[in-house]
This record gives structure tokens, sequence and C-alpha cells, in this order.
């Protein structure tokens, strides 16, 4: 080829040779498989760096037992490692054949002494004596195996196809879960879609809870405290809501429903507390005109009480309490007065209302008024909502914890409730000022003690104590 025609082909690629490695040796491992008629009986693997002699024993553990074997002296010592070498140890009665770098070698029967041969990476042989036969092999380590575990898939049918076997069955089962889905489904969609009732207040709560925090009374007397507003389908909660309410207008306390009280209760209470808030107030404006002059006052001091303008919690319950016991000695002489008078005017030979009943006026407005009139008896309605209202007063009754045991920690006692009064502009004392403490102390401080007898020329010598105003600084400094 000439020079033109090489530049036109151009440059050839070079060839790359892979260098040689010498190859990772293995670590070698001898195995050991012993046979007994054909048949193993012992097997064993062990690495060839661990020195040390392999032998069949006749006893019943071991690494290589079989047990009860006639050997001689109960053990036979057949294969020694020693630091990487493996030497194959053959008594005169035993025979066979066993390999050396590849080589084969015969053993036979009968030669005296205990014959060596040395094995090799690849090495095997095998030797026997009756009915025992042992393999051995200088090789690799053995390969982990896997066991699997369970039955094969193959060879094992579903779960389900035990209990359903033929194609009608598997459709009665698809049925039979889409039935079931629908079902449970459905109920569990209501569920869901429930309303969760969770109360956050006392009217809230089941009427059977409910009747262990209602005085009796208060059932006894709700059809004539409650009148129109009684809800016979809620009983406890109406007359739970009307108590409440009632404690909240007389108590001047907000939050209470004005359609469950009379108009002229709601008028009443608040006249009547709209007039104690002038009244305090112009206490109050006064008691402090004369407060400020007494401070100012050089010499005087007031002393200052604190207090809390209003009444305990146990003067506020005795309050209630008085309130609507008043309100059920009346309702229930109301209702006697009222039986009294029926019994009085049914008896009445000059008016009898059946004779009325079965007329048939003819102007229209006249039935309309026949119909509207009623004498006062009760009628088997109202006796049922009587009945009804003392069955619940004995059931609120039962109800109450029984014996002594209380949840207040004393009994309520008027005598213990009952406020510290002071006349209006009492110039000694004071309870409704807001004073400043500082203002006070140094009122005190200006108090000057008082002198005793006449004065006399020099010195004169104290007989009394005196009381005068000291440093505050010597007081902090040595208390």
């Amino acid at each position: 080829m000439s020079k033109a025609a090489a530049k036109k082909v151009g440059k050839l690629p070079k060839l790359v040779v892979p260098k040689a490695t010498k190859a990772r040796r293995s670590a070698s491992w001898v195995h050991v498989e012993v046979l007994q008629n054909g048949t193993s009986v012992a097997s064993l693997a062990r690495p060839v760096k661990r020195v040390g002699k392999l032998a069949v024993s006749s006893e019943d553990h071991g690494e290589l037992a079989l047990p009860h074997y006639p050997l001689p002296d109960g053990k036979l010592h057949f294969l020694e490692v020693d630091h990487g070498h493996v030497n194959l140890i053959v008594d005169h009665q035993w025979e066979g054949f066993c390999t050396t770098r590849g080589n084969l070698h015969n053993i036979p029967k009968g030669e005296k002494g205990k014959r060596l041969f040395q094995l090799h990476d690849g090495d095997y042989g095998a030797i026997g004596h009756d009915d025992l036969r042992i393999m051995v092999k200088v090789a690799p380590a053995p390969a982990p195996t896997s066991v699997a575990k369970g039955t094969d898939g193959a060879y094992r049918a579903s779960f389900l196809r035990h209990f359903f076997t033929s194609k009608q069955e598997w459709i009665g089962l698809g049925l039979g879960v889409v039935a079931a889905l629908f079902i449970i489904g459905g109920f569990t969609v209501g569920l869901s879609k429930r309303p969760y009732l969770k109360p956050t207040k006392m009217t809230d709560v089941e009427p059977d809870y409910m009747l262990s925090f209602l005085e009796p009374a208060h059932l006894k007397h709700a059809p004539e405290a409650l009148q129109q507003n009684l809800d016979r389908r809620a009983f406890v909660r109406s007359v739970m809501q009307f108590y409440q309410s009632y404690a909240a207008v007389m108590m001047a306390w907000p939050g209470y429903e004005a359609r469950l009280l009379h108009p002229s209760t709601i008028a009443s209470y608040e006249g009547l507390y709209a007039a104690v808030r002038e009244t305090i107030a112009a206490h109050v404006a006064r008691q402090r005109d004369v407060d400020a002059q007494q401070l100012r006052i050089s010499g005087v001091g007031v002393p200052a009480i604190p207090a809390v303008v209003g009444e305990t919690v146990g003067g506020s319950m005795l309050r209630i309490i008085d309130k609507i016991g008043i309100m059920h000695e009346s309702l229930g002489r109301d209702l006697t007065a009222k039986r009294a008078m029926i019994s009085t005017f049914t008896k009445d030979a000059n008016y009898d209302f059946e004779e009325y009943r079965n007329l048939t006026p003819k102007d229209d407005r006249v039935r309309e008024y026949l119909e509207k009139a009623r004498p006062f008896q009760l009628s088997t309605d109202e006796q049922l909502m009587y009945a009804e209202a003392d069955r619940l007063a004995a059931a609120a009754q039962a109800s109450r914890p029984s014996g002594r045991g209380t949840t207040m920690a004393r009994p309520l006692d008027p005598r213990l409730e009952q406020p510290v009064g002071f006349l209006a502009g009492v110039k000694f004392a004071s309870f409704l000022g807001d004073f400043d403490f500082f203002d006070i102390d140094k009122k005190m401080y200006k108090l000057q003690g008082v002198e005793y007898g006449v004065r006399r020329s020099g010195p004169v010598a104290a007989k009394e104590p005196l009381v005068g105003e000291l440093d505050p600084n010597l007081v902090e400094r040595f208390i």
C-alpha cells in the first residue's frame, strides 16, 4: 500500500491486551461423608485453616458419631489437618483410593503400619472397611442452600377453595359479599351522618340524670308555675329552664329566657335593681366625699377596711331559696283554693254546665263562645298532668343523696351570711373608698405623741411612752 493510501485509511485502532492477574485463591474446606451400607450416616465440612484431627467415633456424641459401631478403641482417626496440609491416614485394614495433585493412588489392603496421603485443592479419596466407607474431598466452601419454607404453591390449593368448590358456590359468595357491603355500608354511613349531641348545659342532660339536681317542690308546683309554658313532652327540661331563668332575673344575672317568665316579674325585678343601683351609687359618692374630707385634716386618720361590694355565695343561695319557697307556698295555697272552689261550684243547683253541651245555636259566635266555655273542674288531661308532676317529684326525692352526706363544706346559716353594715357618711372608717395605701401610711406617720402635765424649765422626764414618727430608713435598716 502506498503512503497516500495509508494516509487516506488513517491510523488503525490500538489493540489493548488485558494483563493477566493472579487468581485469588479461595478458602479450601474439607468435606467428609460417612456411608454405612451405601447410606449416608454422618457428614462434616470444616475449613482447612482449622488445625486438628478428624475421627469416626462409636459414641453417641461428636462431629462424626456412629453410636455402638464396633471400632477399635471406640475411635478411628482418618484425617489430619496441619497448617493448611491435609493428610489422609489409612490403617492396614482399610482399602480404597485417593488423588494427590490429580495423580490417582490405589490403596490396597494388608500393608502394615499407617500410611499418609497428602491431599491438595481438588483432591479426593475414599477408603472402606467391611460395610463402612469414608469419602473425603478438598474443595471450596459449600454453597449456601436455601430451604423452601412451607409447601410449594403449585401443590397447595387456595384457602377459599376448601370451602367453595363449585362455580355456583362462588356466585353465592359474591352475592353475599355485595349484600353485606350494602347493609354494613348503609349502617356505617347512617352512623357517620348521625348528629353527635354533646351536652353543654344542664338542660342538655337526659331527664333521668337531671332529676337529682331539681328540688321536688319545683316539679310538684310546675303546672301552676309554668302554666302554658309547661312542655309535657319534656317535663323535667322545661322545669329546669324555668327556674334557671327565674333565678337569673331575680339575681340580675344575664342569660335568662323572657318567654318563660311573666312580663310583670321581669319588669318588677328590673325596676327594683335599678332603684338599688341608684341608692348604692348615692351612698358611695357621699362616703367618698366624707373620706376625702377626713384625709385632708392633719392628724386624723381613716382606717380602711378591705371589702368586696356585694353578697356572698351563701347569701345569694339563701335569698334564692327564700324567694322560691315563698312562691311555692303561694302556688300551693292557690291550688288548694282552686280545688275547693271547683267542688263548691259544681254542686250549685242553679247552674249545670252539661245543659249547654248539646245546644245547637244558630249564631256562630254563640257556638264559638260555648265551645270555649269550660268550668273550673279538672279534666282528665289536667288530672294526668298533676299526677305526672307528683310522680316526678317523688322520683326526684328518691334520687337525692340519702343520709347526712352533702357536697357543701358547711350547711347554710343565715346568721353567718349577714353582711356588715355601716351608716352612710360615717367618718371613723371606710370600706367603699378606693384609697392609695401610700397616702394612708403617710397620714399615720403624721400622728404626733400626746404631752402630759405642765411645761417646766429644763428637760422634762417622760412619764409615759411617746408615740411619734419614725424614720422609715431606720426601720428598714434594722428590720
